[in-house]
């Protein structure tokens, strides 16, 4: 049986919009304007999983955000939805941090 493997790769400034937009949703007020720094994930592949940005905010000051990797993951699929990016439901969905590239890996099988 055939499977498909899709990868969306997201530039910084796609991160921090989808993390702002779904901050809204959940009363989470995110810095109004910065810069991505670096992005670093702590435990990949297990449920307590967090996700740290350092941002670099307008008026020039370094700050650390961080968020669970339930949170970014559900930011980055309602930026797909919200963009018209096809995400399939029954897909097995991966957020990846690879050569400095944020990466959702869709597995269907």
């Amino acid at each position: 049986m055939p499977q498909e493997d899709r990868y969306i790769q997201f530039t910084p400034d796609e991160v921090y919009t989808a993390l702002r937009i779904h901050g809204i949703t959940q009363n989470i007020e995110l810095p109004a304007g910065g810069t991505i720094v670096n992005i670093d994930f702590s435990k990949e592949n297990s449920p307590d999983a967090t996700v740290a940005l350092l941002l670099k905010t307008n008026s020039g000051a370094k700050e650390t955000l961080d968020f669970s990797l339930e949170f970014f993951a559900r930011a980055l699929v309602f930026f797909c939805q919200g963009n018209n990016i096809p995400i399939p439901r029954a897909g097995t969905k991966q957020i990846m941090h690879k050569d400095g590239k944020i990466l959702m890996h869709i597995k269907m099988s």
